[in-house]
C-alpha cells in the first residue's frame, strides 16, 4: 500500500498503524522502522501511553494482550542489540 501524499506526522501514523495491527492480526512482533533516536523514543513512549489509556477503559491488564516495546537503535552497543533480539 502507498499513500497518495506524504504523511504530515510519521511518528503518529506509524503509532496508529503498529495499534491496528495489534488490535485485529494474530499473535507476533512488529517492527518499525524510524530515522533516528528521538523519533524512536517518542513512538515508545506514545505506544506506552496508548497502552495505559486502554487498560485504564477496559479496567484490565491482561498481559497477554499487552504491547511490549524494545527500543533497538543503531547507536546500542552489539551485545545488547543481540540480547534483545534472543527469545525470552
Amino acid at each position: 500500500m502507498s499513500l497518495q501524499a506524504p504523511e504530515a506526522d510519521y511518528i503518529d501514523a506509524a503509532v496508529v498503524s503498529v495499534l491496528q495491527i495489534h488490535c485485529t492480526q494474530p499473535e507476533g512482533d512488529v517492527l518499525v522502522f524510524l530515522t533516528g533516536q528521538e523519533e524512536i523514543e517518542t513512538a515508545a513512549e506514545m505506544l506506552t501511553v496508548s497502552q495505559n489509556c486502554s487498560i485504564q477503559i477496559n479496567e484490565t491488564s491482561d498481559q497477554a494482550n499487552c504491547i511490549h516495546t524494545l527500543i533497538m537503535a543503531s547507536t546500542m552497543i552489539t551485545f545488547l542489540l543481540i540480547r534483545l533480539c534472543s527469545p525470552s
